[in-house]
């Protein structure tokens, strides 16, 4: 998730890495593109670009953006839909939203297979719900 959102260039100078191999090597300047994990600020910063993601797309997609600003734990979306036709349109909107900012939702889980298989997933990925291995969110089942 993280690798997923690119920093601006000018704040990119705030992540700069000074490297040598040993102390009679020059040292070399990195600076960092992405949001990087293990960084005191990383889940803050991911965790507000989901949410700006959200509040862009407010007036678009006004039940997928209440999704996006209140149903996502760290990097899992916990969501549902009361109809089958709503849960698909609700994946093809987050997808879309998502998709606009370089992030990929993956590992889909329903109890409905049809939404699941519909082709535009990697079939290893998603999990039916009551199958052989039931769907965990921050370790629970």
């Amino acid at each position: 998730m993280f690798r997923g959102y690119k920093i601006i260039k000018e704040q990119r100078a705030m992540q700069r890495i000074l490297w040598r191999t040993d102390r009679n090597s020059p040292v070399k300047i990195y600076e960092l593109n992405t949001i990087t994990y293990g960084t005191a600020s990383a889940p803050f910063l991911a965790t507000r670009c989901l949410h700006e993601l959200g509040l862009q797309n407010k007036e678009r997609y006004p039940e997928a953006s209440k999704g996006i600003l209140h149903d996502f734990y760290v990097d899992d979306l916990l969501s549902g839909a009361q109809t089958f036709e709503a849960a698909c349109q609700l994946k093809a909107e987050w997808t879309s939203i998502l998709d606009s900012a370089g992030l990929e939702l993956r590992k889909w889980a329903s109890n409905d297979l049809r939404i699941i298989q519909d082709g535009n997933q990697k079939e290893h990925e998603d999990v039916p719900i009551h199958g052989e291995k039931d769907p965990k969110t921050l370790g629970l089942v």
